[in-house]
């Protein structure tokens, strides 16, 4: 079966950028979505094919390829082809975690259908409704109040869809890309004749000479050409690009890493992205984001769920506030306030954006393309002043 990719995304604030052009892994989507389709079994074209039936999918929609499979496989199996069908998704807890800001026609009814031919009208089609294979992922290692005010787990797996309508997305759907990448290790691995999986247990301990799971998740780390680790730094279950520098005393675990990443000493990375030539400064902590092309982050009161800009900068000492204790975190959407859908989110910074040293923002802020923020001058102490006692309140 042929396919088509619509043109259906808008800007997504504060970068400007449509939706294909975002990086899912450090990659556009619509990369992604191009190599997912092909991975799928099916051949994405620039035009609507007119001699049978297509694959529809909106340019702001992320999905995986086991999805796509059992879309198409489903649809064919009950007869739906010919006169069409779009993909509903019926999951209850897939659906509370990810469709806030999602602007759907109807809940769990994404930009997924098979069409006809291509007058075939998208809303009018009948729906094709499935449940999600999910399993909870648990994050090990929340305090009892974080526990409480988040979710302790996220439901994952193999078959998952996302449309980016919303600077949170990014984030979002680079964390289900992440699970996705676990799921289908874990997948290919226990799919695998005993004796293989034997072998390559034997290969994982020969790699990390250990018995100590920490040695063990060190040695299935993938590295590309010329990374450079230094023989202190723990760089756990995480994907290198060529080029990286890892410093020392640093600490990685489920990371990705495009080309040309500098992670500098003292450094810990969870479960987040860099996009090709970013940097991490000494002592940063960065959970749960992702770095754009260029994006440099020093240290600073920790980043957590935050969205970086290409090329933009976050001094010293600045800060992102990312936990709301009185509900939802408000992020603007379209113009107005709205509930995130989520206590835990941090902010995003717009491309080519400044950070100043000694700056806080709080949770959902969004900081605009090319925006300088800094401390208040007249709390900085330029000069000592004359006649003033030894001590001057700042």
């Amino acid at each position: 079966m042929k396919a088509w990719i619509a043109d259906t995304a808008r800007p997504i604030e504060p970068f400007g950028d449509l939706a294909a052009a975002l990086p899912v892994l450090g990659t556009p989507l619509a990369r992604v979505q191009a190599d997912t389709l092909s991975e799928a079994g099916l051949a994405p074209g620039e035009t609507p094919p007119g001699d049978e039936p297509f694959l529809y999918v909106g340019s702001r929609c992320w999905f995986t390829p086991s999805l796509v499979e059992r879309f198409v496989t489903t649809a064919q199996e009950r007869g739906l082809v010919e006169k069409g069908v779009r993909l509903q998704i019926v999951n209850e807890d897939f659906q509370s975690f990810t469709e806030p800001l999602q602007e759907l026609d109807e809940p769990g009814l994404h930009e997924l259908a098979i069409l006809p031919n291509p007058g075939a009208s998208l809303r009018d089609l009948p729906r094709l409704r499935l449940d999600l294979d999910l399993q909870p992922l648990e994050l090990p290692g929340l305090p009892v109040a974080l526990a409480q005010v988040g979710r302790p787990s996220l439901p994952v797996g193999l078959d998952m869809v996302h449309q980016v309508d919303h600077w949170s997305h990014v984030l979002r759907v680079n964390l289900l890309a992440l699970a996705a990448l676990g799921a289908e290790a874990k997948q290919a691995f226990q799919q695998k004749p005993w004796h293989l999986r034997l072998w390559m247990a034997l290969l994982a301990l020969l790699g990390a000479r250990s018995f100590n799971p920490s040695r063990i998740a060190q040695a299935l780390t993938q590295r590309g050409r010329g990374c450079r680790i230094h023989p202190t730094a723990s760089v756990e279950l995480c994907r290198l690009g060529n080029g990286v520098e890892i410093g020392p005393y640093s600490v990685l675990r489920g990371c990705v890493l495009h080309d040309d990443v500098k992670v500098d000493e003292h450094t810990t990375l969870n479960l987040s992205i860099l996009g090709p030539g970013s940097r991490v400064g000494r002592y940063a902590m960065v959970n749960l984001s992702v770095l754009m092309e260029g994006a440099f982050v020093s240290a600073g009161g920790g980043f957590q769920v935050c969205l970086f800009g290409r090329n933009s900068f976050v001094a010293m000492t600045a800060s992102v506030l990312d936990l709301s204790f009185k509900g939802d975190v408000k992020v603007l959407h379209r113009g107005r306030r709205v509930s995130s859908g989520s206590p835990f989110l941090g902010a995003a910074i717009g491309h080519r954006a400044m950070i100043g040293a000694g700056t806080t923002i709080g949770f959902g802020v969004q900081i605009p393309n090319d925006a300088q923020v800094v401390r208040d001058p007249a709390r900085i102490l330029t000069r000592w002043p004359e006649g003033a006692a030894k001590l001057v309140k700042v």
